[in-house]
């Protein structure tokens, strides 16, 4: 959000494609970004999950016997994803947008694009998040919300 406010202030916003990443595993997180102000989105660790990864962070060993990055044909035999797996996951995230999106009164993902106004901060104390300057916590209202 503060990326997509600076951009904003010093006249560029709409001279870039601002794409975020890290830790989206769902539908929600995918939505929150946009109204962030992602215009793209990358699902990282979440799709090496689904494809079978067990994030036993050795990758670079070539020792991994789940085989997701080896090199080592014996250990590649061992992968057990399926691409359906990957498919059936994304299908699951893009109802789950459609499905808050409705919700919402909104019926395409472009239409809540930068539209930071959605965002809700919620007033919580975390000790984790004590020292955050902006603790932008979305509280999700499915109410409709008049469009633009």
């Amino acid at each position: 959000m503060e990326t997509h406010q600076t951009l904003i202030e010093n006249g560029l916003r709409e001279r870039i494609i601002l794409r975020v990443d890290d830790g989206f595993k769902s539908g929600f997180d995918d939505l929150m970004a946009a109204t962030a102000g992602a215009d793209e989105y990358g699902f990282g660790s979440i799709v090496m999950i689904t494809t079978g990864c067990m994030m036993a962070r050795i990758c670079h060993t070539n020792n991994y016997t789940v085989g997701v990055a080896s090199q080592r044909e014996e250990l590649r035999t061992c992968f057990p994803g399926v691409s359906g797996d990957l498919v059936n996951y994304f299908v699951y995230v893009a109802k789950e947008v459609r499905s808050i999106m409705a919700q919402l009164g909104y019926e395409k993902m472009v239409d809540i694009i930068r539209r930071t106004e959605l965002l809700r901060q919620r007033q919580i104390s975390l000790k984790k998040t004590q020292h955050s300057s902006q603790p932008y916590f979305i509280e999700y209202r499915p109410t409709k919300v008049e469009k633009h």
